[in-house]
């Protein structure tokens, strides 16, 4: 049977590991497109935006959407003991009562007009 054979914990991602490391630095890239591009879309191309200037939009709402799934799959440190929670349901539960909500804000489409 797959359910008792397949350990989900398999797939939680170490939150000091290479590839949460390497997500960071993409969305800390994508948020300075985003907050370099957006004020200029609405002050100054309100028409017609330059079809690079698209594409960098359309990468970084996609990186947000990426982002809050990732969260989902990566494992919680507890500071007081130094331990990681691999367990997906609890991982869920803490992320749907703390950051779910601000990242889904986060996640709307820059391209959507105001």
């Amino acid at each position: 049977d797959f359910q008792t054979n397949f350990s989900w914990s398999r797939l939680v991602l170490d939150p000091d590991g290479k590839i949460i490391a390497a997500h960071d630095i993409i969305m800390i890239f994508c948020t300075l497109v985003v907050v370099g591009l957006v004020p200029m879309k609405f002050t100054y191309f309100k028409d017609v935006l330059p079809t690079a200037c698209n594409a960098a939009l359309l990468i970084a709402d996609t990186s947000f959407v990426m982002d809050v799934v990732l969260n989902f799959f990566t494992a919680l440190k507890i500071e007081e003991d130094c331990a990681l929670v691999l367990e997906m349901r609890t991982i869920a539960y803490r992320y749907a009562t703390t950051w779910l909500l601000v990242d889904l804000c986060a996640a709307w489409p820059s391209s959507a007009e105001p």
